[in-house]
């Protein structure tokens, strides 16, 4: 399968996450959550209610 639109950079991913709301003060910490969890993961933890 060939995919349309190339991979984003961790610190495009951590841009998508501010754009979208979630405050980052350490985008180089953030990038390196993101090496180790998915960004998935990372906006359901900032927008989804504890349960």
């Amino acid at each position: 399968m060939r995919f349309s639109k190339p991979p984003k950079t961790f610190a495009e991913q951590v841009q998508l996450l501010i754009d979208k709301g979630m405050v980052i003060e350490d985008t180089a910490r953030a990038c390196r959550y993101l090496s180790h969890i998915s960004y998935y993961r990372l906006f359901f933890i900032q927008h989804c209610p504890a349960v």
